[in-house]
């Protein structure tokens, strides 16, 4: 039998990876509903939900709010907008929805974690550093082996 010969290793292919993920940081500050992010990389919604965690480690939802807090940490030290406005520009639809977020996956409120790591006025980074999650996520897409499973 054919599949016999050929396993079909877990996981989205990187192609199919890096799709999603394009969707998301182009479509961050605005609702990503799975089923456009499913048609983004050509997959039903179910069939792609397990296929992006296979590949990331995370549901498609925890891995877009881990996205929006990147972009809302590198926004609280590179920018003087308001919590709220950060909030806004990171896609949480409410301050306080993403004050919990924030808490739940920095350890902090954001802003006092805005305290402890400088402002717009003591950086001048241009963009925000791979790291955690976005180095995991880059090196998925890097490498040939896309298809494996989350590292343990």
């Amino acid at each position: 039998m054919i599949h016999d010969r050929y396993p079909r290793q877990p996981g989205l292919l990187a192609w199919r990876l890096n799709r999603a993920l394009e969707y998301i940081d182009a479509n961050l500050s605005n609702r990503i509903q799975l089923v456009e992010l499913a048609r983004a990389a050509g997959f039903s919604r179910m069939h792609f939900a397990r296929l992006f965690r296979v590949s990331t480690g995370l549901r498609p939802h925890e891995f877009v709010l881990r996205r929006r807090v990147d972009r809302a940490k590198w926004l609280l030290v590179h920018s003087q907008s308001s919590v709220a406005s950060i909030a806004r520009q990171s896609g949480f639809s409410t301050h306080a929805h993403f004050t919990n977020v924030f808490r739940e996956l920095v350890g902090q409120p954001p802003a006092s974690w805005r305290r402890a790591n400088g402002s717009a006025s003591q950086s001048s980074s241009p963009r925000p550093a791979l790291g955690g999650l976005d180095s995991r996520v880059f090196e998925i897409v890097s490498n040939a082996s896309v298809n494996v499973g989350p590292r343990g």
